[in-house]
């Protein structure tokens, strides 16, 4: 893993960088040595995220706090974190949803302000850039997921942190106590149970706002840490160093895909959020008119053999019943379609039929 390591640190101008079970796995490391300072810690949120995110909070000690997004870039909004920082604040995470960037300068000057890290999330946006500078290469630390179907996949996660200090000496030893955890022989099947309960619960705050699902998300989640904190098994470090060196051509790629869906559905009464030519699109992100549009549309390009989705949604739902406007609305209106390889561009253009059909 040591050449990994190296070559991501390197990349993104950091001091260090270590590989994990999983990306949240990683998180969780860094949310623990951040609990470690004492009692009553809080991590900020954005609400339109993974659903990993808050557990992987709750199970290092500390408490995720929501905050409401930007409609522009689904990145976190300033005046909610400004408004959601307090003494106990410990963390704040920079989510880059569906590889849509934004200027992080007022989340920088807040952290150093409060004392509180800021943690860029990567994962979606890797290989893409703002105002000429690598994503993941300004906050105090990012974070990367090397799963199937992200950018980067080979297995397993990564944290880079931009210093050392006390944080990052800490997570050495962290990391050692998880990997000498037993495996979850189960993963697979505690993984997918995961998904089915959270897209379950979200799908019956859908269809009801009034249900508050969120205290059983809450008392459920003592059986789902294996799933979001695993020991390191099987990394393809070779393949992982090798996507990086061809980054540049990958976002390219993506790119041009993003410009066929833009183009196609200008006009049509779909919203296509912008992404700038330095952008990595994992995705694309469009938004319907309304939440009934996104959930047909859905419904039938799934039909179709045509990959989409609509899941994202407003995670402070489970973790305290509550949502900020703009995610609330925006979270139930959201469908993000492939540009990878796995995607044809037979495909692209079947997608885009039976969207203006």
């Amino acid at each position: 893993m040591g050449d990994l390591e190296t070559t991501l640190a390197r990349w993104l101008g950091a001091s260090c960088s270590l590989t994990f079970g999983r990306a949240s796995t990683g998180l969780y490391a860094l949310f623990r040595s951040l609990a470690a300072k004492g009692p009553g810690g809080e991590v900020l949120i954005p609400e339109l995220c993974c659903e990993t995110i808050a557990p992987t909070a709750y199970y290092a000690g500390l408490t995720p706090v929501m905050v409401d997004v930007d409609p522009e870039t689904l990145g976190p909004s300033v005046h909610a974190v400004a408004a959601s920082i307090s003494p106990r604040t410990r963390a704040l995470l920079l989510i880059y949803v569906f590889g849509i960037p934004f200027d992080i300068r007022p989340f920088l000057a807040m952290g150093t302000e409060h004392d509180f890290l800021v943690i860029e999330d990567i994962a979606q946006g890797v290989g893409g850039e703002f105002d000429g500078e690598p994503l993941g290469s300004r906050g105090d630390a990012a974070l990367l997921s090397f799963g199937p179907g992200k950018i980067l996949h080979g297995g397993g996660g990564a944290l880079v942190l931009r210093d050392g200090g006390p944080t990052a000496s800490a997570l050495p030893a962290i990391r050692a106590e998880i990997d000498a955890r037993p495996q979850a022989g189960s993963f697979d099947r505690l993984a997918l149970s995961f998904r089915n309960l959270t897209h379950g619960l979200a799908g019956l705050s859908r269809s009801d706002p009034r249900i508050d699902v969120s205290s059983a998300f809450r008392s459920l989640l003592p059986h789902y840490e294996r799933v979001m904190v695993r020991p390191r098994t099987a990394l393809d470090a070779d393949s992982i160093i090798s996507q990086i060196h061809r980054i540049e051509e990958d976002r390219g790629r993506r790119f041009a895909r993003y410009l066929t869906y833009r183009d196609r559905l200008d006009g049509t009464g779909w919203r296509i959020l912008d992404l700038p030519d330095t952008a990595m699109c994992w995705r694309v992100c469009l938004v319907a008119p309304d939440a009934t549009t996104a959930l047909d549309a859905s419904a039938r390009l799934l039909a179709s053999g045509l990959p989409a989705s609509n899941h994202y949604f407003p995670v402070g739902l489970l973790v305290d019943g509550t949502s900020g406007a703009v995610a609330s609305d925006l979270g139930h209106r959201l469908l993000n379609l492939w540009v990878d390889e796995s995607v044809t561009d037979e495909e692209i253009e079947r997608t885009t039929e039976l969207l203006v059909a």
